[in-house]
């Protein structure tokens, strides 16, 4: 829609599992150029012993905080979804947890805290990602892992597209998305744990000044952790005057800027951003 979506204090929304059983359904809410307002008895559970609803939020802007709550009353435990278009910013508070199998929170033109925690652990691992186009700050606990199977495990994922944003897994901070270990702990190296951030904020931690990218808590039960640092190359106008298109002239480009980044991220001596960060072994 082009306009609002509201979803009144009065009104009912219940997607659960029916008599029948089964897990519950899904509500879908899209505003791309307008406000996402979510109020009501809106609920998505799952009979006993199956899996909750998804919910999924898209709108220019929304209260995610009223979306924390609906999570942690509306029984939606299979997925949420967040993706707001405008300015707003997502914060977890501190004694907070968003939960659910499956989460993804993208804040376009906002930024991402976590003081709180989220959890997506299930019998079979689940998923966190987490993308702004500004920081994405971990301050509390991203646990994905799978608390019953040692050959399961979970991931999480850090994305920011901001050159002067950063991805911060501050000290104190903890990430697990690992197996079932001894005495039902997460310690199987099982999971994965993926950072993605512009080539110049991964390469900052090898300068002198502002560092874009820190890894200063715990990461455990990962079998990979991967940095991945990226560029943007311009398509050339195509030769029919009809869009653009890629040629031998971008691909070239895209090589050498690719290769540059590696050197300057690996060197064959030298400090490489992997031992800057603690992660050597991955």
């Amino acid at each position: 829609t082009t306009g609002n979506v509201t979803i009144e204090p009065n009104a009912i929304v219940d997607v659960s599992a029916g008599k029948g059983g089964g897990a519950g359904g899904s509500l879908v809410v899209s505003a791309p150029a307008g406000t996402a307002v979510l109020s009501g008895q809106i609920q998505g559970d799952g009979a006993t012993g199956q899996g909750g609803g998804a919910l999924t939020v898209q709108a220019l802007s929304l209260d995610f905080g009223s979306l924390m709550t609906l999570d942690q009353t509306g029984g939606f435990s299979g997925a949420f979804d967040v993706h707001e278009l405008g300015s707003g910013n997502f914060d977890i508070a501190a004694g907070s947890t968003l939960k659910a199998a499956d989460i993804e929170l993208t804040a376009d033109q906002g930024s991402i805290e976590v003081d709180g925690g989220i959890d997506a652990t299930t019998d079979l691992g689940g998923t966190i990602m987490l993308a702004a186009g500004d920081n994405v700050v971990v301050n509390g606990a991203l646990n994905a892992g799978s608390p019953t199977h040692a050959d399961r495990g979970g991931t999480v994922e850090l994305y920011t597209d901001n050159s002067n944003g950063g991805i911060f897994v501050n000290g104190g901070a903890t990430i697990d998305v690992g197996g079932a270990g001894a005495a039902g702990s997460t310690s199987s190296a099982t999971g994965t744990v993926w950072l993605r951030a512009p080539a110049q904020s991964v390469l900052s931690v090898l300068g002198s000044g502002p560092q874009l990218i820190a890894l200063q808590g715990a990461i455990t039960g990962a079998a990979h952790v991967y940095l991945e640092g990226y560029s943007q190359v311009s398509a050339d106008p195509a030769s029919n005057g009809d869009g653009e298109q890629i040629d031998p002239g971008v691909i070239g480009q895209a090589n050498t800027t690719a290769s540059s980044f590696m050197s300057q991220a690996m060197p064959a001596t030298g400090v490489t951003v992997a031992q800057v960060l603690g992660q050597a072994k991955n």
